[in-house]
């Protein structure tokens, strides 16, 4: 970052980048998915244990970090990933290389003023914006600790940019690695509030300085290219201005995607009992596992893939390779969605409950993730769907869609709070269900739109594979719902027993979801077995 600010971001790369195949990118992308998702789980593990699953401190966290989330993600975030690859690899397939560094020039420069503006106006504004979002006791940690986190922004946004790079040149290793280190300054600021006189704000830091070190750890890798990042360059580029018409109407669908998200806080926090919003982020948190792995992962691999195809106008190879990416995701999303609401109880037993995570805060955690954890399939869809429409240059249709399926999902969470009577465990499953439930509404829209302008995206085929893998995944709840039957009344209670317990469920489910695959015919265990076969030949 300093490098940046001083100058320029010199590097020197080889002019033929390295192609790396989909299957092993993803499988590249899946690993450290895993690992970041693990990390994810100690750091979820530790703040239940340090800030409690709901009260004062818990919920004044959660709401605080919502913050600089909204202001990251409306301002940057998915918007300029998905605008900026695009423009950035469609130059790169011209042989235009020149130009095209001189576009990632003009973007950083721009997307950095635009935030430093609103971070410093969210900064005077911390207090009346969390006003209506906290009871009046919360109000004061909260804006005292947004104010730490609305620095993570501006970090976020630069390591966004690099990403992009990266992943333009189908390099997915160092991008990999960043969010690790992200998730380890997370924890070990946590872990110095106990140490430290109980400083909450410690967790705050933490946040933020993780957002500076995934900067840092991909500044090393930048040697790899040939070219530079320079302040005060590209800002005239008409690929700069093409990024910034591409962003608009994604700025405006993750506005909407934020706002419901503060909608939701905002309604647990002051109409429901027992402070219940730490407890949804908690179960957002653990759905985010198999999504970002599922989710996640295979569609930021096979993005690179479709801006590439969709420059070219290869529309039909477009076609194919969205529905064999979703084929492949549904395969592996749907089991994972099920086990997780079945095993919902031992998996928040072993990774959350603590002496500061009450029983009560376990069974809102484990309300939520009902709503949250038959969602998966519909959550991981959705990484993929407004990929490709952007990958088309067409921004406003997914928003558009988007922003319509938002209200409803705001309607919706404001019915589940009026119907819950103030009721937390129901009100939480009512908001994280009706979440799901209008992503899904949003994936069925985007699909049938999608599927009139690439023919080859059958539907038919995928309908086919979801139905496959629905009836592997109810074969595989019903196995592992015998199994809690049995364990609750000859297997050992409490933590140690939870834990035993997952260990035999895993594979147990596995094995069963597998089978059934198989004698369901499956075409899609042999791209999982690619995916698998690909990473380990990289070892």
């Amino acid at each position: 970052m300093r490098a940046f600010v001083r100058g320029r971001l010199t590097t020197q790369a080889a002019r033929a980048p390295r192609r790396t195949s989909l299957a092993s990118a993803a499988g590249i992308l899946m690993v450290s998915f895993v690992l970041s998702r693990l990390l994810g789980l100690l750091r979820l593990s530790i703040q239940a244990s340090v800030l409690g699953g709901n009260g004062h401190i818990a919920t004044s966290f959660t709401t605080a970090i919502a913050i600089p989330d909204t202001v990251f993600t409306i301002v940057s975030g998915g918007a300029l990933g998905s605008s900026f690859i695009p423009v950035f690899a469609g130059l790169l397939e011209k042989g235009d290389e020149g130009r095209a560094w001189r576009v990632a020039s003009g973007v950083m420069n721009g997307v950095l003023v635009v935030l430093l503006v609103t971070v410093v106006v969210a900064e005077f504004a911390a207090p009346w914006i969390i006003g209506p979002m906290t009871k009046p006791a919360d109000h004061d940690l909260t804006v005292t600790l947004a104010r730490i986190m609305l620095l993570q922004p501006l970090f976020l946004a630069v390591s966004g940019i690099l990403m992009g790079l990266y992943n333009s040149y189908h390099r997915f290793l160092l991008p990999a690695v960043a969010p690790l280190v992200y998730n380890l300054a997370n924890i070990g600021g946590l872990l110095l509030v106990p140490l430290i006189h109980h400083t909450v704000a410690l967790a705050a830091w933490g946040v933020t300085i993780g957002a500076l070190l995934q900067v840092v750890v991909m500044l090393p890798g930048l040697t790899l290219f040939k070219r530079h990042v320079r302040p005060g360059v590209g800002l005239d580029e008409p690929g700069t201005h093409e990024v910034g018409r591409l962003m608009l109407p994604r700025i405006v669908g993750q506005a909407g995607i934020q706002g419901t998200g503060l909608v939701v806080i905002a309604l647990s926090n002051r109409f429901l009992a027992g402070d219940p919003s730490p407890s949804l982020r908690y179960a957002a948190n653990l759905m985010a596992l198999p999504v970002g792995i599922f989710g996640v992962a295979i569609a930021t691999a096979a993005f690179p893939t479709m801006t590439g195809q969709a420059a070219r106008g290869e529309r039909a190879a477009m076609g194919d390779t969205i529905s064999r990416t979703l084929r492949t995701m549904m395969f592996f999303a749907m089991p994972a969605g099920v086990a997780l609401a079945v095993l919902r109880y031992p998996i928040i037993d072993v990774l959350l409950r603590r002496a500061s995570f009450s029983a009560h805060a376990t069974d809102l955690t484990a309300a939520a993730l009902v709503g949250y954890g038959l969602g998966v399939p519909v959550w991981t869809a959705v990484e993929i769907l407004p990929r490709a429409f952007f990958a088309l240059k067409d921004t406003w249709t997914p928003v558009l869609v988007n922003l319509v399926t938002l209200a409803t999902a705001c309607v919706l969470s404001v019915a589940g709070v009026y119907l819950a009577h103030g009721d937390s465990i129901l009100g939480v499953a009512l908001l994280a269900g009706a979440l799901s439930l209008t992503v899904l509404m949003e994936v069925l829209w985007l699909g049938l739109i999608l599927r009139r302008r690439l023919t080859t995206l059958g539907l038919r085929e995928l309908g086919l594979s979801v139905l496959r893998s629905l009836v592997a995944s109810e074969a595989m709840g019903v196995a592992l719902l015998a199994l809690l039957f049995v364990w609750r009344r000859l297997g050992p209670s409490g933590g140690v027993g939870n834990a035993l317990l997952l260990v035999i469920a895993v594979p147990l489910g596995a094995a069963a979801y597998v089978g059934w695959s198989y004698l369901l015919g499956a075409p899609e265990l042999a791209t999982a077995r690619t995916m698998v076969l690909a990473r380990l030949g990289r070892r």
